[in-house]
């Protein structure tokens, strides 16, 4: 795979996402610096896998740490330390790696029983959206309702603009907003 490319051979099922971030921290050398093109792999995956659990109404574990220092990033709220412009230093921990492997049992007992589509009237009442971009967004703002982070924060983190040039994160938020008045999608 060539560096900022998305990989062709994806893992599908939430089990085998959540298997890939796993093996994907577990892989960090210390001091844990994920590089920019993990970093792009993170993003993904961690956006594929706040989709899935939208999709199949799984809450994903939040993490309770009293440390000021440390970060949450994303759906699957990864601790990290720092986030540089090259990546950013991971700082996992005992208790996220438990809650990945809770919300790996769940989706295996989940996979046996509910189908992925069973859920989708809940979130799409007039049928699943066709832009990816917009449905792994609005797993994002779904994940992180009651976090504190805007949606402005999010939206950015998602398509990678700074703060002062933001127009993708604008005109996905813009549509996010214009489903929900349509009634086409629930977040």
């Amino acid at each position: 795979m060539a560096d900022g490319q998305a990989p062709t051979n994806q893992p599908q099922s939430l089990v085998e996402l959540i298997d890939s971030l796993l093996a994907l921290v577990s892989r960090l050398r210390r001091p844990n610096f994920l590089p920019p093109e993990q970093f792009a792999k993170l993003t993904e995956i961690d956006a594929r896998i706040g989709a899935e659990c939208q999709l199949r109404s799984i809450e994903i574990p939040r993490l309770d740490d009293p440390k000021s220092d440390v970060h949450y990033f994303g759906a699957t709220r990864l601790p990290y330390a720092v986030r540089t412009r090259g990546g950013i230093i991971v700082a996992t921990s005992t208790n996220w790696e438990q809650s990945m492997r809770v919300l790996r049992l769940v989706a295996e007992k989940s996979a046996s029983s509910t189908p992925p589509s069973a859920n989708n009237q809940k979130f799409f009442p007039r049928g699943v959206l066709n832009n990816p971009d917009i449905l792994e967004l609005a797993a994002r703002l779904n994940a992180a309702e009651g976090s504190g982070i805007s949606k402005n924060q999010i939206a950015r983190e998602f398509t990678g603009e700074p703060l002062e040039n933001e127009p993708k994160a604008k005109s996905l938020l813009s549509q996010i907003r214009r489903l929900i008045r349509q009634g086409r999608l629930n977040i």
